[in-house]
């Protein structure tokens, strides 16, 4: 993950950071958890996953969600979520920053979190499920209603944030891609988000991996390779409402099928790589 100048990497255990990516020998530090208001720091292996935003980085562990702003160059990550005994008793398996919000999922649980700007930093999540309103006192935003749905990645998109994921059972099934849309209240201004809903169902031999937002497409990486959607308009007769995808084929196609799920996405100028 990259942050301002900084690049911040993990083996599952400690997490790293280069300051300088130019200079012939890169030098990477070992970052430390402050441990204050009852968290701990993780242990072996219990760093699932990790995002940036341009000053701050997040980490998902089994301990809880830990920050830390690049600016401060101290390398000490702080708490930010701790795990809940009932949404989040393992940690949180997945944390990303989409349209200004902290997206979280539930370690080997079904329950989405997108935490509040008034969340504040180093308490546990607020109660209830629902859309996350403009005020209102919650931080989780769906727990699905069946109970081996796994919500594997997020991305914010111009008008939603999209979250992927499938039900974990014997085999990866009903795979999923979700959205919520961005709401702004007439009268108030206030922004909110809407519940989410099915923005596009796959295949039942297809289960989504990796979700990135680029150039106002939306990319899913998927087990049998990577597809490049359209966002839809409420006006388009194709669309069910705004924000839903327009899947375009599958790449590489059918014929040649990928070796190892996609799960990674990223896109520059003309190209976007997988």
């Amino acid at each position: 993950a990259r942050s301002l100048q900084y690049v911040y990497v993990s083996d599952g255990t400690t997490v790293w950071e280069c300051g300088d990516t130019s200079a012939s020998t890169l030098v990477w530090n070992a970052c430390t958890f402050n441990t204050s208001g009852s968290y701990t720091a993780p242990g072996t292996g219990e760093i699932y996953s990790m995002d940036c935003t341009d000053g701050y980085v997040f980490v998902a562990t089994k301990k809880g969600i830990f920050y830390y702003s690049s600016t401060a160059g101290t390398r000490v990550f702080y708490g930010y979520a701790k795990t809940d005994g009932t949404y989040a008793p393992n940690g949180y398996s997945l944390v990303r920053y989409c349209n200004n919000r902290v997206v979280a999922a539930e370690n080997g649980g079904p329950t989405l979190f997108v935490f509040q700007p008034t969340h504040i930093s180093g308490n546990y999540p607020t109660t209830g499920s629902g859309p996350v309103t403009a005020g209102a006192n919650q931080d989780i935003m769906m727990t699905h209603p069946n109970p081996n749905f796994r919500w594997i990645d997020a991305c914010g998109g111009s008008s939603a944030i999209y979250y992927v994921g499938y039900a974990n059972g014997t085999t990866p099934s009903g795979g999923q891609v979700y959205k919520s849309g961005v709401v702004v209240d007439a009268t108030t201004l206030a922004v909110s988000l809407a519940y989410p809903t099915v923005a596009l169902p796959l295949s039942p031999d297809e289960y989504p991996t990796c979700i990135q937002n680029y150039l106002n497409y939306v990319f899913i990486g998927t087990n049998l390779g990577i597809r490049m959607c359209q966002t839809l308009s409420q006006y388009d007769p194709s669309a069910n409402g705004s924000g839903d995808l327009k899947s375009g084929p599958l790449i590489p196609n059918a014929q040649q099928p990928v070796t190892y799920p996609v799960k990674a996405i990223t896109g520059s100028g003309r190209y976007v790589w997988f």
